[in-house]
């Protein structure tokens, strides 16, 4: 939406939230010690995993992939920490 630089409306605005807090949600849970004990995928390991998908740079140029992916990474662990669910 952004890139066509299209209006955001309530619902929409609504709808993304809603699907974060689902994905965050979903992901605290697979972050448990039962869950990380048997999966052997941590906070980091998850969030490497995911941030490309959550945040999906519009570039295909592999060196800024690259470069973004430390910031990526280090957003979506924010965002498992911090956002409340």
């Amino acid at each position: 939406m952004a890139k066509d630089k299209q209006k955001l409306d309530h619902e929409t605005l609504e709808e993304n939230r809603e699907s974060i807090r689902y994905l965050v949600s979903f992901l605290k849970k697979l972050l448990k010690p039962e869950c990380v004990e048997v999966t052997k995928m941590n906070l980091e390991n998850v969030a490497i995993v995911f941030a490309p998908t959550i945040l999906m740079c519009p570039n295909d140029d592999p060196t800024l992939l690259m470069q973004n992916s430390k910031f990526e990474k280090d957003f979506v662990i924010q965002m498992i920490t911090n956002l409340r669910v």
